[in-house]
């Protein structure tokens, strides 16, 4: 803990200035109170800004579950889908309702929530409909315009998604510059207050100069440096006195506003489980090295891929154990792949990794490798005496040969994957 010799700065002070600076002291105490009050509000609006933020992520997250299931149903007629789409559906409405219950700070954050429950509620009954066809293969053209139709809601319900984080970052924003600009006057009015003292005890002068402006100042530039959003600017602080405690507690202050930054940009972009990029991250950076990739006429691939068995492994071993194979198989694909490729988890047992300047020649043989070395690869379940040994299929898609956008990109890849599963299963 930071400690500071009180005693010391304050002799040297009243030894300077006598009894003149007692009224600026007593000041700068009442500024400091009540711009520290000030704060705790600003702050505490910011906790609750976050907070609010945390259930309609989590709801946003399995929303973009849902839509998986569906379409490999839809692909295969796979019952073993229709139960996992139920299951989410149970999970999305207990967290839809989560978020309908909190008391929002903005009406549009409560509209666009209210609005992506209703596309919600259109999207399951389009799902219903899909599940009521008797047979898959029979009804090709009926199947292909349900599941149209659950694209675009699901599109649309991400869109609101979007427009509720927009309204909330904005927020979140205007307070933390709010904080950060009342920083910039506190230090202004602590100036002020000490220009007033030195009119007063022109003797001390050079001794209050000496000993208080030049840490003030270090001060003054540090908010100047946080105003201008460098949070990650501090200030060299040697200090064993009240101001060593002041920029002890500026500094504090910078790294609570940087942690709270990070924290609310891994939650918008990663992955809780394994760490990875998520689901809406990997489609952002998708979009945009797809126009780095359209501008300068390069190749880009991308693999999509499932973990063959995984039910199994939930269902014997638990989901523990299921949570701690999907982590190391997290692990195995990012020490696997280059500094330039993103590895995400898609949803479930999924896994995605854009892997730019790669044509589908090398990207198909990159698969093939990084298949067998995950194959090959035993994970010890903790508190369970044996190692198993899991295998993935993987489905290879590039820019442009078999999409031009990321949605036919992503569309050509999930199909090859599902193609390589049908493949598995007719030799089995």
């Amino acid at each position: 803990m930071y400690r500071s010799n009180v005693f010391a700065l304050k002799g040297r002070i009243i030894l300077s200035l006598s009894l003149m600076l007692l009224p600026t002291l007593g000041m700068v105490i009442i500024f400091y109170l009540c711009f520290h009050n000030h704060t705790l509000v600003i702050e505490q609006m910011i906790h609750e800004f976050i907070n609010e933020k945390k259930p309609v992520l989590r709801t946003e997250l399995l929303v973009q579950q849902a839509l998986s299931p569906l379409i490999i149903y839809s692909l295969t007629g796979d019952q073993s889908e229709q139960i996992r789409y139920k299951n989410l559906v149970t999970d999305i409405d207990e967290s839809f309702l989560q978020c309908l219950k909190e008391k929002f700070h903005q009406p549009k954050e409560e509209e666009h929530l209210t609005q992506t429950f209703l596309i919600w509620e259109k999207f399951k009954k389009n799902a219903d409909s899909l599940f009521l066809l008797n047979t898959i293969n029979n009804n090709t053209e009926k199947v292909q315009i349900i599941t149209n139709k659950i694209e675009l809601l699901h599109l649309e319900i991400l869109k609101h998604f979007s427009l509720f984080h927009e309204i909330n970052d904005r927020e979140l924003v205007k307070y933390s510059q709010e904080l950060t600009d009342n920083k910039t006057l506190f230090t202004i009015a602590i100036l002020s207050i000490i220009s007033l003292g030195l009119i007063l005890s022109m003797i001390g002068g050079f001794i209050l100069s000496s000993l208080l402006l030049t840490p003030l100042q270090k001060l003054y530039l540090g908010a100047r440096q946080l105003a201008a959003g460098n949070i990650a600017h501090r200030i060299e602080n040697h200090r064993n006195d009240e101001l060593g405690l002041l920029i002890h507690t500026f500094n504090w202050m910078a790294n609570e506003l940087q942690k709270t930054q990070e924290k609310l940009h891994s939650l918008a972009t990663s992955d809780p489980l394994t760490g990875l990029s998520n689901h809406r991250n990997f489609f952002q950076t998708l979009e945009k090295e797809l126009d780095r990739s359209q501008r300068y006429q390069h190749k880009l691939s991308v693999l999509m891929m499932d973990m063959n068995d995984f039910k199994i492994i939930n269902d014997t071993m638990g989901h523990l154990a299921g949570d701690h194979v999907l982590k190391n198989v997290g692990k195995m694909l990012q020490q696997y792949t280059r500094k330039s490729d993103l590895v995400c988890r898609y949803g479930g047992d999924e896994f995605s990794i854009l892997l730019p300047e790669t044509q589908y020649e090398e990207a198909l043989e990159f698969s093939k490798r990084l298949s067998e070395h995950i194959k090959n690869h035993s994970i010890k379940i903790p508190e369970q005496e044996n190692s198993i040994n899991i295998s993935i299929s993987i489905g290879v898609a590039t820019f442009p040969q078999h999409g031009a956008d990321h949605m036919k990109l992503m569309s050509a890849a999930d199909k090859a994957l599902y193609e390589v599963k049908r493949t598995k299963n007719n030799k089995q």
